[in-house]
């Protein structure tokens, strides 16, 4: 099998760019919380056999304590997804990236609508009509607008050729996902070179989620 990566591609077939990895520290309120609902969560992986998550969850389901389990490790990865360092992070990197074309990608809608709010960043999701979505592209394309957040919507099939700085805040769609929105970035144009943020925080799970992006953009 031939495979070409987007890194392959860069420079002659889509724009070049530049991957640059923010790191951020959780508060320490945040991290006393995380790291409890990873405990609670692990407590329970540790006592599964092995396999295949579906099957864990479904294992795990069966009692009052792998519900909760399951629960505590959806409440931590949702805690990492906008903490307020990140918010803080994502300030500061609008305001350097003023006058860019700018699609910032959150981790869900709910999330997307908090950066909509916090950093005045039109949102682009699935709740928003067609013909809504259209005009909010065509501003964005006519420099009307110069930043968009959105969680799914933008990851596939959807044109932003004017785009050439993403910032990817946080995602929960795997290395597929990472691949689809670093590629919004890259319609290739005179003289563009693209510049694309990943905000990560130490010591947690993100790390090893955005590194296997990483690999899958190489095409490992």
């Amino acid at each position: 099998m031939f495979r070409v990566s987007i890194e392959d591609l860069a420079g002659e077939w889509l724009a070049p760019f530049d991957l640059v990895r923010i790191g951020v520290e959780l508060d320490p309120a945040e991290r006393k919380t995380y790291d409890a609902e990873v405990a609670q969560f692990r407590a329970v992986l540790r006592r599964w056999e092995g396999g295949k998550w579906p099957a864990f969850v479904a294992w795990a389901s069966r009692s009052p304590e792998g519900r909760e389990a399951l629960a505590a490790f959806r409440r931590a990865r949702g805690r990492v997804a906008y903490p307020r360092a990140k918010a803080a992070a994502l300030g500061r990197l609008l305001g350097a990236h003023r006058d860019a074309r700018v699609l910032v990608f959150a981790r869900d809608n709910g999330v997307a609508y908090a950066i909509a709010r916090d950093h005045l960043v039109a949102p682009l999701t699935c709740d928003i009509g067609r013909a809504e979505r259209e005009e909010v592209l065509a501003a964005f394309a006519g420099g009307e607008l110069r930043a968009l957040v959105s969680a799914r919507v933008l990851n596939e099939g959807v044109d932003v050729p004017a785009a050439d700085v993403a910032i990817l805040v946080g995602g929960s769609g795997g290395a597929q996902e990472y691949v689809q929105r670093v590629g919004r970035v890259l319609r290739p144009a005179e003289g563009k070179r693209a510049l694309v943020y990943e905000l990560v925080c130490h010591g947690t799970h993100e790390l090893r989620q955005v590194e296997r992006g990483r690999e899958h953009l190489a095409g490992r």
